[in-house]
């Protein structure tokens, strides 16, 4: 019976959920927030998804759910002898800006580091860059 961690994270960015939406589905280009993975996909339901780091072997994934600017879901770690995670990222609309949620399954055993270690550093760095004024990249 496979195993299933949950852990949720949360903040609070002054960047439109539009803005939010559109940091999060960047594709071909590496991003630093995500320790600079290049992600390549249409971001469309069932569509599959490849996340590269140059040096490393591909990670792939598929899209599970994508309903702009408010939801997204994706897999990652679906080949073989993987163990997938579940990533959901929910936007929602405040006085403020926006309420970032995301939402992290791990199947499988518990590995170290958890994913504190791993989502932490790239929510705060995903939070950074959309606090900053928008600037290509």
């Amino acid at each position: 019976m496979p195993i299933l961690t949950s852990e949720v994270f949360r903040f609070l960015t002054p960047a439109d959920p539009r803005d939010v939406w559109d940091e999060l589905t960047r594709t071909g280009e590496p991003v630093a927030y995500l320790y600079g993975l290049t992600i390549q996909t249409v971001w469309e339901p069932q569509s599959a998804l490849t996340a590269s780091l140059p040096g490393w072997p591909a990670i792939t994934g598929q899209v599970l759910r994508a309903e702009p600017p408010r939801l997204l879901t994706y897999s990652l770690g679906d080949g073989p002898g993987m163990f997938p995670v579940y990533i959901t990222w929910q936007l929602e609309p405040a006085p403020a800006g926006t309420v970032v949620r995301l939402y992290v399954d791990e199947t499988g055993p518990a590995v170290a580091p958890g994913p504190e270690l791993t989502w932490l550093p790239a929510l705060e760095a995903l939070r950074t860059r959309l606090a900053s004024p928008r600037q290509e990249s």
